[in-house]
């Protein structure tokens, strides 16, 4: 995702908000994060790809768990945390100019 997200600024489209772009590409990677203790992370949420015969259902069950214990459990419901979780909701949307720009990059 991090090179996605510096490809993302080179743009040309003045429509776009680049630094929602970078934020939802970078967002996309700690989905894959969960809290064993204070001091270590486990992958939960890898790159699910078709071969692996997840369902959309499920796929999305998990990265919303991630994304849950991201949030509410590794920053303390923060407002930043509160910031981050409504830019991946907006993603997960894919409704606007963005999220629809950066599920096209995804593919």
């Amino acid at each position: 995702m991090y090179r996605m997200a510096i490809l993302s600024m080179l743009t040309t489209d003045q429509s776009l908000d680049v630094s929602k772009l970078v934020c939802f590409l970078l967002l996309l990677e700690p989905k894959k994060l969960k809290l064993q203790d204070p001091s270590s992370f486990q992958i939960v949420v890898g790159d699910i790809t078709p071969h692996e015969n997840f369902t959309k259902e499920e796929k999305h069950r998990l990265e919303q768990e991630a994304m849950n214990n991201f949030v509410h459990t590794m920053l303390h419901n923060s407002p930043a945390a509160q910031r981050i979780e409504a830019l991946w909701r907006e993603y997960e949307a894919g409704e606007t100019p963005e999220a629809k720009f950066v599920k096209g990059v995804q593919l």
